[in-house]
């Protein structure tokens, strides 16, 4: 249970360079300590109660219908599916950032055509829905075993570089060549994904909206479990132990990592890209952590794509349950699994595969934080 809701959270600190990149080495290691204790904890003891309070696959629906009225659930419930769908998409875009940053420093490659990567993705998709459709009990093993390599490469990493380790490289702060050069080169402003209406705010040579932007995408979807809670055996025991291992995983699978690659490694922070832990794997340890890297990278995208459809299906299933959506959604497979969920959840995924990946982010950022201001307004309420 703590792996699966892990795995909705995060699934290790693939993904996270950007936080690196948008605030420089002492802010990063601040935001990876300090939101854990603002945000993770609390949204994780909202759920850890009201999970078993409601134990119904709908989660977080039902207490919001409970406080509010079926409209405010299914307005909910539809944020946070699109939310969860706009996440899942990113996973196989994630992978091809890593594998890219491997094997396409050489000069251009034909994974970088956009036909090519549309039907790369489109190939995961199909295979990780139809694992998917086999079961929860099939998601949870197969997480658990993910989760051993995938977190292989950074206790590696940590292991090699922690007699590397300069304390002096963690209180670097932000040069501010980042956020100059925002004002005037357009390719590095869409790759911070802060090319819009918006103002680009830096305070202390911090690019303020890209920074938490990234910080809430690594560390956010707790309230999955809720998803989950009438799945597992003996709930008031195994849950609230669940939810607090799982704060647990997701605060050392990042700040650990985080903080033996920036004290290991003299590197510049505008090259903290998605995929920079295989350049920071490499010049830390070797060519051949570099690999391993990007091989973990591709199996923990498995993991987290599983773990994030297997919750919307439930919660799909759980709306229907409650009449917010039609009853078709009920309908479950011979394995107990939510068919009409998984199906329309791949096809959303398949279409929003060309997206970008900031765009991405930000589109599920918004969603998930309306439905979250709801969710704990409902806590509040009831």
């Amino acid at each position: 249970m703590a792996i699966l809701v892990f795995y909705k959270v995060s699934g290790g600190p693939f993904g996270c360079e950007g936080v690196v990149k948008t605030a420089g080495p002492f802010y990063a290691i601040l935001g990876f300590a300090g939101f854990p204790l603002v945000w993770c904890l609390q949204e994780a003891l909202v759920t850890a109660e009201l999970g078993l309070a409601y134990l119904e696959p709908s989660g977080a629906i039902a207490w919001i219908e409970e406080a509010f009225g079926p409209c405010a659930g299914l307005f909910c419930g539809y944020l946070d599916w699109v939310s969860g769908a706009t996440d899942n998409a990113i996973y196989p875009s994630l992978f091809l950032e890593y594998l890219l940053s491997y094997i396409g420093r050489g000069g251009e490659t034909f994974l970088q055509h956009p036909l090519w990567c549309f039907c790369f993705s489109g190939v995961i998709f199909a295979a990780l829905a139809l694992i998917n459709y086999m079961g929860l009990e099939v998601v949870g093993n197969l997480s658990i075993v993910v989760c051993v390599i995938s977190m292989s490469p950074f206790l590696l990493l940590c292991i090699f570089g922690l007699p590397k380790v300069d304390p002096a490289r963690w209180l670097v702060f932000p040069t501010g060549d980042i956020a100059l050069s925002t004002k005037g080169d357009d390719e590095i402003v869409n790759s911070l994904g802060v090319d819009s209406f918006l103002p680009v705010i830096t305070i202390g040579s911090v690019l303020w909206r890209p920074f938490v932007n990234s910080l809430f995408w690594n560390m956010n979807s707790f309230d999955v479990g809720a998803s989950f809670a009438g799945e597992v055996q003996d709930p008031e025991r195994v849950f609230p132990k669940a939810m607090f291992l799982s704060v647990s995983f997701v605060v050392f699978s990042y700040l650990l990592p985080v903080l033996i690659a920036l004290g290991a490694s003299d590197l510049v922070q505008s090259n903290w890209n998605a995929g920079y832990f295989t350049t920071v794997a490499e010049k830390v340890v070797g060519p051949w952590l570099a690999v391993w890297t990007v091989f973990a990278a591709a199996v923990s995208d498995i993991a987290l794509f599983e773990a994030k459809m297997s919750g919307d299906a439930y919660q799909l299933m759980g709306m229907a349950d409650c009449g917010l959506i039609p009853k078709k959604f009920c309908k479950r497979s011979r394995f107990g699994t939510p068919t009409n969920g998984i199906l329309v959840g791949t096809f959303v995924i398949f279409c929003l595969g060309v997206v970008d990946f900031e765009l991405l982010v930000e589109m599920l950022n918004f969603a998930y934080s309306v439905s979250l201001l709801m969710e704990f307004a409902a806590f509040v309420n009831l």
